[in-house]
């Protein structure tokens, strides 16, 4: 979880603030909706072009186009959608949302969990994680205890360490559009000698029985931004999938 200068969140806030409303975030799934239900390859319209999809725990997309065609087949016969969101969170000084929620179909759901951010004068998605909805219990005991396993070792200061006890051995970290996997290369990502503060949960979808979307603040130097995780557990322990924040 790498963090920015408030400066750069202050500059990008100058750029793009007041060009887009929240009025216009919330209408933008009805957008969708009725987009996907016209013909389903359409939703590529409302991401970027370098957008991502990750779909489950193993396998990723790239590009509008793939994107569109991605959902075309996940939905296929399944119609009609409807999106229903369950938590949206605010950039805390800048313009973009987390958001998390799910796609519902005939006979199946899909959680989703993406980020919103200005692009060619509408709200577009950067990226996007979605999941079937099939999960027995509702139960993130587990990721708090990593979590606090993680404030306690970033103590050293040491980044390698921290990472370690943080990601999947092959996770992946999103940040500004470059998308990094694996422990050492998220670990060079880092601004040195990260110690975190505090890591505080917003609001989650346990989608899977292993699989856990999240959002959340976190605090570095007395510094705070949001993330958003994609945890799994593999054995008894949970680890970081997927991390991107601002």
């Amino acid at each position: 979880m790498k963090t920015r200068l408030p400066v750069l969140f202050t500059l990008f806030g100058l750029i793009c603030g007041g060009a887009l409303s929240a009025d216009d975030v919330s209408a933008l799934n009805a957008r969708i909706e009725a987009a996907a239900n016209k013909r389903v390859a359409a939703v590529s319209g409302f991401f970027t072009d370098e957008a991502y999809l990750f779909l489950g725990r193993d396998r990723v997309v790239k590009g509008g186009r793939a994107i569109g065609e991605a959902f075309s087949r996940l939905f296929a016969g399944r119609g009609p959608v409807t999106i229903e969101t369950r938590h949206r969170e605010k950039g805390l000084e800048s313009e973009y949302y987390y958001e998390l929620g799910f796609y519902i179909l005939k006979g199946k759901t899909y959680s989703y969990l993406c980020k919103l951010a200005p692009a060619e004068g509408s709200w577009k998605k950067e990226f996007e994680a979605v999941s079937e909805k099939n999960a027995s219990i509702d139960d993130v005991s587990g990721i708090e205890t990593t979590q606090r396993g993680v404030l306690e070792v970033s103590k050293a200061r040491d980044n390698g360490k921290t990472v370690a006890a943080l990601y999947l051995e092959n996770g992946y970290y999103l940040k500004g559009g470059a998308l990094r996997r694996g422990h050492g290369d998220i670990a060079k990502s880092w601004y040195p000698n990260t110690r975190f503060n505090s890591l505080t949960e917003l609001a989650h979808i346990q989608s899977q029985d292993d699989l856990v979307y999240q959002i959340g603040k976190y605090n570095v130097g007395g510094y705070a931004g949001l993330y958003i995780l994609v945890w799994v557990k593999v054995k008894n322990d949970w680890r970081v999938y997927l991390d991107s924040n601002v």
